[in-house]
Order: structure tokens, then sequence, then C-alpha cells
């Protein structure tokens, strides 16, 4: 991979984090906190539902359901160019 290639993959990364870090924002504290909990971007290691319920003081279904409920707020906001393929659209 050439210089300019990696400068190029380099931005796209950091646009793609920065619109990731918008759309988080917006969620409720405890929906934010198990969703980077549970994709890794709290310690760039996803993290199970049980090992999320432990960390939070919740249960696991507690955590299902607020990770399910976070991912629709996302959705509800409409397709974020680069982040479908996680969103499930």
């Amino acid at each position: 991979m050439s210089e300019a290639e990696r400068g190029d993959e380099e931005a796209a990364v950091k646009a793609l984090r920065q619109k990731l870090s918008g759309v988080l924002s917006r969620l409720p504290e405890i929906e934010r906190k198990v969703i980077e909990h549970r994709m890794g971007l709290a310690d760039g290691t996803p993290a199970r539902p049980g090992e999320v319920a432990e960390r939070l003081g919740l249960t696991i279904a507690e955590v299902k359901r607020i990770e399910a409920r976070a991912f629709e707020r996302i959705r509800e906001v409409g397709p974020i160019k680069g982040l479908e393929r996680f969103l499930g659209k």
C-alpha cells in the first residue's frame, strides 16, 4: 500500500469514527455505554452480554434489551454512509 493510499484510508477511518461518535452522542448514557462495551469501542475488545451486564450492574436480559433499543434509535436517525453494514441495513 502506498503512502497516499494509507493516508486516504486513515482519513476514511477518522471520518467514520467522527460519524459514529456523533451517533453515539445522541443516545441515552446507558445505551451508549452498552453499545460501546458490546462493540469494543470502550477498550478495543468486544464484550459478551454477560460481561457488559457485570460491568454495568445489569442483567443479561437488560443488556440485550438496551442494545436492541439503542440500535433501533440509531436506525431511526437514517442511513449513515459507511455504517450501514453494522446496523443491518
